[in-house]
């Protein structure tokens, strides 16, 4: 039988200086940089082997607001 790890990501969609776009999906690391884009977001833990499964809203901008800034991205992967 498989066996898995999986690892969650938040992602906010924000401002973005410097882009073609104002407002991009950005991940903000704890070393200070930053991926921004979410094609660039999925390639970069595809090549570490993370498999995305499931996106789900992690804040809405407002109680009544159906849009939303940020979101938290679910990854497997297996284990070998």
């Amino acid at each position: 039988m498989d066996k898995w790890e999986y690892q969650t990501l938040v992602v906010l969609i924000d401002n973005v200086k410097g882009t073609k776009r104002d407002r991009d999906w950005v991940v903000n690391y704890s070393d200070g940089s930053q991926t921004v884009g979410f094609e660039k977001i999925l390639n970069k833990y595809g090549e570490l082997g993370w498999e995305l499964v499931n996106v789900v809203v992690q804040n809405s901008l407002g109680e009544m607001s159906t849009s939303t800034n940020q979101y938290r991205l679910f990854f497997k992967k297996r284990i070998i």
